[in-house]
């Protein structure tokens, strides 16, 4: 454990006290969990007054999710609950307490090779010879791709492939 307190279970059975934590981060947390909204009723409490939560997820209204359609790899079913856009994660987040910060939608380089493996898998049998997942996966790859990325998230504004949202926990706010 390195000094580290593990906790083991869901955040609902953890029973941290109130105002616990400064930040909370929920790294592709929130499109596993059957009630987002439960989920984050349940980080408003041990949150303290003024602090962030940062929530990562795969963004369904993305020019990846359009491109690769059913491959892609931000579907993960039977995994992913829950499909958010820039529209449904705003509509969640105004259904809490909780103080919108932040709502961007960016492409990392990490889903897109496991996108174009399934696709290359089950619809272009002919590419696989040129194109492999050590070649998909290897650093250069990942990096020329991450510069594309960054030109067409520019391009295409609320369309990249991960929501990366913040919301804060107002100062006088009482709970949820």
């Amino acid at each position: 454990h390195k000094g580290l307190r593990v906790v083991e279970g869901t955040l609902e059975n953890a029973q941290y006290p109130a105002g616990y934590f400064d930040t909370i981060i929920l790294w592709h947390v929130l499109e596993h969990v059957p009630s987002p909204r439960s989920t984050l009723g349940s980080v408003y409490p041990i949150l303290k007054p003024g602090g962030h939560v940062f929530i990562w997820c795969p963004n369904a209204g993305s020019y990846m999710a359009d491109f690769f359609n059913q491959f892609w790899a931000g579907w993960h079913i039977p995994f992913h609950l829950s499909h958010f856009t820039p529209e449904t994660m705003k509509s969640l987040i105004l259904g809490t307490s909780f103080q919108p910060l932040m709502i961007r939608a960016v492409t990392p380089d990490f889903l897109f090779p496991k996108s174009l493996e399934a696709y290359i898998r089950n619809e272009k049998k002919s590419l696989r010879k040129v194109i492999n997942s050590k070649m998909t996966g290897s650093l250069l790859f990942r990096g020329i791709a991450a510069l594309f990325f960054r030109f067409f998230d520019g391009l295409f504004s609320g369309k990249g492939e991960c929501l990366q949202v913040e919301i804060m926990k107002s100062g006088n706010a009482n709970g949820m």
